[in-house]
């Protein structure tokens, strides 16, 4: 269990909430995988630590990543994932600037 290793917690974003962690100044990587399939969280969370060096390209560091998983049907057309999932996204919370990776 490598992410548990790395202290990291994968939390729910959801339309509702994506304030909080928008107003955090660390940059956000959302997993959007279908929110019913429980082995895509679990891989979500198994891969999380490994994207911090792949993101830190595209995404200026700050301090530390907030990682987050959100039902990919909520969130698809927002970053331009519609039939791309599940999708990795890095987002700068200060301009809202993203970038995004499909995984499986």
């Amino acid at each position: 269990f490598t992410w548990l290793k790395s202290h990291k917690f994968l939390q729910e974003m959801t339309p509702e909430n994506s304030h909080t962690f928008q107003a955090n100044p660390d940059p956000l990587v959302v997993f959007l995988i279908d929110a019913v399939d429980e082995g895509l969280r679990q891989l979500a969370e198994g891969i999380m630590t490994g994207l911090e060096d792949h993101f830190s390209k595209d995404v200026a560091r700050r301090g530390d990543f907030q990682y987050v998983w959100s039902d990919c049907k909520r969130f698809a057309e927002q970053f331009d994932a519609i039939g791309k999932c599940p999708t990795v996204v890095a987002v700068d919370t200060f301009s809202l600037d993203w970038t995004g990776v499909p995984f499986r």
